[in-house]
């Protein structure tokens, strides 16, 4: 499941499989990240340069989805 957690701890899940999740780049309107949950326990993840990327991007060009070149992810909060 994917669900968004908001600061008081209270949830809201992403509904059903096969919805897609984008992390925006807020500066220019990009997609850092894509997420999709395939089935039960199974999630995808589209990163930037990927082949799904591209794909991803072509088939929601209409809707004006560009991918960024590339994305940092920390692994920690140092």
């Amino acid at each position: 499941m994917i669900q968004i957690r908001k600061p008081d701890g209270n949830i809201v899940p992403v509904p059903g499989e096969g919805n897609f999740v984008e992390l925006i780049n807020d500066m220019d309107g990009k997609v850092m990240m894509v997420f999709v949950q395939l089935k039960p326990g199974t999630i995808l993840r589209i990163s930037p340069g990927s082949n799904d990327a591209m794909r991803y991007q072509e088939i929601f060009s209409q809707q004006g989805v560009k991918f960024v070149e590339s994305v940092i992810v920390r692994d920690d909060f140092k």
